[in-house]
């Protein structure tokens, strides 16, 4: 059994993480028979979207 300090919350687990979901996105893509120049715009599309919510996050 673990003692919590009172006043604070337990660590929930953060999952596989944003890396994971770009890599498993890209690859299911290229799996799927997308051109090369397909696969690129979406890579471009999902770091735009992973900047937009660093600075989202980041402005908390």
């Amino acid at each position: 059994m673990s003692v919590q300090s009172p006043g604070t919350e337990p660590v929930k687990p953060s999952g596989p993480g944003w890396p994971h979901l770009v890599l498993a996105v890209l690859l299911a893509a290229i799996g799927n028979g997308w051109s090369a120049a397909e696969v690129r715009t979406l890579g471009f599309v999902l770091l735009a979207l992973v900047a937009v919510g660093a600075v989202a996050s980041r402005d908390r």
